[in-house]
Order: C-alpha cells, then sequence, then structure tokens
C-alpha cells in the first residue's frame, strides 16, 4: 500500500488541549484527542466556514495533461467525514472517519487499483476518562496495537507498539514526543532523534541527530492559512506515524506530518520558493519554484 504522507495541515479554529504559547508548541492541534479536559462538547469539533474542497496537483504546468491527482474533501454539517485522491491512472486513495461524541473513533482507508483491486486499513481509536489511550490498527486480517500516554496538557508523548499473534509489526517498539521550549523531538526507539523548531504554531526547523548532513529550513506566508491543521487530520498521522507500510520521518521532506500541520502555509521550503495566490487568508494556487526559477509543480484549491 503507498504511504499516505499527510498532504494537509493547518488553521482550523479548534479547541487546544493546554497552553498553546510560542514556547510551548502542541504540534499540530491536538484538540480532538481528549486530553482530559473539562468540556462540555459532545460533537466533533467543526471546520471552519469556507473549508477547502478540492485540490489539484499539477506537473510544471496547469493542463489536464498534467494533472498528477485531484483530492476532494467531504464535509457534511460542518464536520469533516473524510477525503478521497484519485489519479489519472486510475489509483484511488479513499480514506473515512467516523465520530464518537467529540472524538475520532475510526480511520478507514482503502486503496484502489485499476483492476480492481484493493487494500483497506482500519485505525480504531480508544479513550479512557475522556484521553486517547489506544490505538488498533486492522490490515489484511493482521492487527497491531498501539498504546498511547498523554501528558497534562493533553499533548502525546509516548506511542507504544505491542504486536499481537498476528500482526504485521515484528517486535514491540515505543516511540518518544519530548516538548522543550520550543521544540518537539520525536524519536523511535534508539533510531534517529528528528528535532522540529517552532516559531509560534509553525514548524521553522527540521534536523536529526545523529545528523544525516541535511537541515530542512522553513519559511511562511503567516497571512495564508491552510485549513487542514485539524485534530482530527493530526490523530489519522499520529496512527500511521513509524508503523509498518505508514510514515516516516526524514530531512528534506514536504509532507511530514509536522511541518504540514503548521497554522501557516510556507513560502520557502529549503531552496524551493512558493508563489502564493490568495483570496482573503486562503490559497486559490501555489506555485513552487526552484532555485533557478523554473516551475517544478503548481496546486490549485476550491472551497466549500
Amino acid at each position: 500500500m503507498k504511504k499516505l504522507f499527510l498532504f494537509a495541515s493547518i488553521a482550523a479554529l479548534v479547541a487546544a488541549c493546554g497552553k498553546n504559547d510560542d514556547n510551548n508548541p502542541t504540534p499540530p492541534n491536538q484538540g480532538g484527542q481528549g486530553g482530559g479536559q473539562q468540556t462540555q462538547q459532545t460533537t466533533p469539533t467543526p471546520v471552519p466556514a469556507g473549508f477547502v474542497k478540492t485540490i489539484k496537483e499539477y506537473l510544471r504546468e496547469e493542463t489536464e495533461s498534467a494533472l498528477q491527482k485531484t483530492t476532494t474533501y467531504t464535509v457534511e454539517n460542518n464536520i469533516l467525514k473524510g477525503w478521497e485522491t484519485v489519479y489519472p491512472n486510475g489509483v484511488k486513495n479513499t480514506t473515512t472517519l467516523t465520530y464518537e461524541g467529540p472524538h475520532l473513533k475510526t480511520y478507514k482507508q482503502v486503496d484502489i487499483e485499476p483492476t480492481g483491486g484493493s487494500i483497506t486499513v482500519l485505525f480504531e481509536y480508544t479513550y479512557e476518562n475522556n484521553k486517547l489511550s489506544k490505538i488498533v490498527r486492522t490490515r489484511d486480517g493482521k492487527t497491531d496495537i498501539y498504546n498511547i500516554t498523554l501528558d497534562d496538557q493533553g499533548r502525546i508523548i509516548k506511542k507504544k507498539c505491542i504486536p499481537t499473534n498476528n500482526s504485521w509489526e515484528g517486535q514491540e517498539w515505543e516511540a518518544t514526543f519530548t516538548y522543550e521550549g520550543n521544540k518537539l523531538t520525536v524519536q523511535k526507539a534508539q533510531e534517529q532523534k528528528n528535532i522540529y523548531t517552532y516559531t509560534g504554531k509553525n514548524v521553522v526547523k527540521m534536523e536529526q541527530e545523529p545528523t544525516l548532513g541535511v537541515t530542512t529550513e522553513v519559511e511562511y506566508d503567516t497571512t495564508v492559512v491552510n485549513d487542514l491543521n485539524n485534530p482530527y487530520v493530526y490523530l489519522t498521522n499520529i496512527a500511521q506515524l513509524f508503523t509498518r507500510h505508514g510514515l516516516d520521518l526524514y530531512p528534506g521532506n514536504e509532507n511530514d506530518p509536522f511541518i504540514k500541520g503548521s497554522q501557516n502555509v510556507y513560502n520557502k521550503f529549503m531552496f524551493y520558493t512558493y508563489t502564493i495566490d490568495k483570496n482573503g487568508q486562503k490559497p486559490t494556487k501555489i506555485t513552487k519554484k526552484d532555485n533557478g526559477g523554473n516551475t517544478v509543480d503548481i496546486k490549485t484549491y476550491t472551497y466549500y
């Protein structure tokens, strides 16, 4: 199954769990996982008005022949219900979200090939005392369990894989999330540390220790927001993070879930620059160019 590099994050007005000042990153927005906060909220957090409806991605020029994929988001009664990505070759990736009260209950991903074959992955979320405590993944009849630990601010600080007798994961492992000042450090077992530096709610640097010699530096247009900074999108990323057939972290990755979870839209990523056409605070077209000024790709946006 193709890795789902979560395209998306940024800027819904949602309930946050705990402090959100510039020196205490809460990446991206973790309000949908509970955190044990005292709240009367009984329904899912709504998306902002005029939420993104489609994103089309083109290679070098905005023509039908250059179209690489189209992602369409489904919103019902102001609640994000999922999204579908369609490729010109007929491949289709469908994501469906269900809720229980204010919490994400299930996240189902179905990858459909042009031949009709498909792969389905189901993630189920369990909460105890209003806190996310466990994620269970089922794929092709095999099940893996990931226990989740939160801190007193409702932020995820640990994800521990518990393989079952019939699972994809070959062994137990643990990933940690450490918040210190304006930095977040994410590490699986004894692998490299992935260190994110924040300015406000935007990741401005990602580096690894031990270093691979590559530092990801990012700049933003702080007048432009991306609707997909959403607590439930964040939880789909957490479910997949470090899993087999899931998400990995590495420098130079524009689809890094923490970078894509920043509050604003970036206009510089390493040596790439981005020209952003916008309507108010929403992007309508983003053109990516290399350091020679050549167009690399184009994204266009429509909204509800």
